[in-house]
């Protein structure tokens, strides 16, 4: 086996209460080795997907590269020009299997990685309570909390999910790659969707081991107040922040239906999540008190008995052809004069449930 040895670098540990505006979701994971001679830092090749292509010196590396999604590789520390920082490099791909295989086959004075043989990523069989609770069910967020220095508790800080935004997590247990998988079964608030591979750790501890979110929403003008708030934490514990300086475990419970994930997001800080079973727990309609109104002879139409906050609606006509597809929020109108005169149907969602009106355009 070879032995690889890596100087530690260190850890800024930030507080999820200073968490920094940038994208919240990111489609890869990463990991960071040292590359001591420049003749070993392999080249890149953009492809026409978004993953790039590395080309070693060294064939056989480039084969290894070949098998995986890689979507970026850079220096870790860019303005430094000495030595070590200099010769760090971070990379940013899909799966883990693909710094296992790096570990295994690339020589240390190639490829300096900061594992020993004990501590590299390895697939570990997840407890059978975590399978037995959570295979096969959905789940959606209802509050979300911080515990740490400074006598922050749950009692003190927590906060329930906006009553109209519904984030949903979906998992599903894979025996033959003995993976539990974590999916968002429709898209975000946030417009974000994702699909992430967890093997185990403890009885009540899983880490990531493959990310492929779909869709990164990097706008923070969204119809939600709330929206990147909850789900910025939602994606602290899953693991597919941005922020790398986090620590690598989620932790999970389970009672009475009521799921809890929770990870240590900084300096004497742990951030908790609260889930609910969505099939047992479905919340209510909303859209029942909402009224359509049609003034007559007007090029707007409202909906009566909306709260503030955002709607998606379509118009369509009698032959199922869409027309306008968009977002409406609280008191807003929605302007008709594009249309042709004849019977429409307004479909309106809150991520809850749909509800479907008709109107006519004189």
């Amino acid at each position: 086996m070879l032995h690889h040895k890596l100087l530690v670098l260190p850890i800024l540990l930030v507080s999820v209460l200073g968490f920094s505006q940038n994208p919240i979701l990111c489609p890869h994971l990463s990991d960071t080795f040292k590359i001591s001679e420049s003749s070993n830092v392999p080249t890149i090749t953009e492809n026409d997907d978004g993953t790039i292509m590395l080309i070693s010196p060294q064939q056989y590396i480039t084969d290894i590269f070949n098998n995986y999604s890689i979507y970026g590789f850079e220096r870790s520390f860019p303005t430094a020009d000495s030595e070590p920082l200099s010769q760090y490099y971070t990379i940013f791909f899909e799966n883990k299997d693909l710094i296992v295989d790096l570990y295994h086959n690339v020589p240390s004075e190639i490829f300096e990685f900061n594992y020993d043989d004990e501590t590299v990523p390895t697939i570990t069989t997840i407890d059978q309570n975590i399978i037995d609770n959570l295979n096969g069910k959905t789940f959606y967020l209802k509050s979300r909390c911080f515990t740490g220095s400074g006598g922050l508790t749950c009692e003190n800080t927590e906060e329930e999910t906006p009553e109209d935004m519904i984030i949903l997590l979906e998992f599903n247990y894979d025996s033959s790659t003995e993976l539990l998988n974590i999916s968002s079964p429709e898209i975000t608030p946030c417009g974000n969707s994702f699909n992430i591979d967890y093997t185990g750790k403890t009885h009540n501890q899983i880490s990531i081991w493959n990310s492929v979110p779909e869709i990164i929403n990097e706008s923070y003008e969204t119809p939600y107040p709330d929206c990147h708030a909850f789900e910025s934490s939602l994606y602290r514990i899953l693991g597919v922040t941005c922020d790398a300086n986090l620590y690598e475990f989620m932790n999970y419970s389970y009672n009475n239906n009521e799921l809890t994930l929770s990870k240590e997001t900084g300096l004497e800080a742990i951030e908790y999540l609260k889930f609910e079973d969505y099939s047992l727990s479905t919340p209510s309609n909303n859209l029942d008190n909402i009224q359509l109104i049609t003034p007559s002879n007007s090029e707007q139409i409202y909906f009566k008995n909306m709260k503030d906050s955002s709607y998606q609606f379509e118009i369509f006509d009698v032959s199922g052809k869409s027309f306008i597809n968009s977002t409406i929020y609280g008191k807003d109108k929605i302007s008709i004069n594009q249309l042709p005169k004849g019977l429409y149907f307004i479909r309106l969602n809150n991520s809850k449930s749909k509800k479907v009106f008709k109107f006519i355009k004189k």
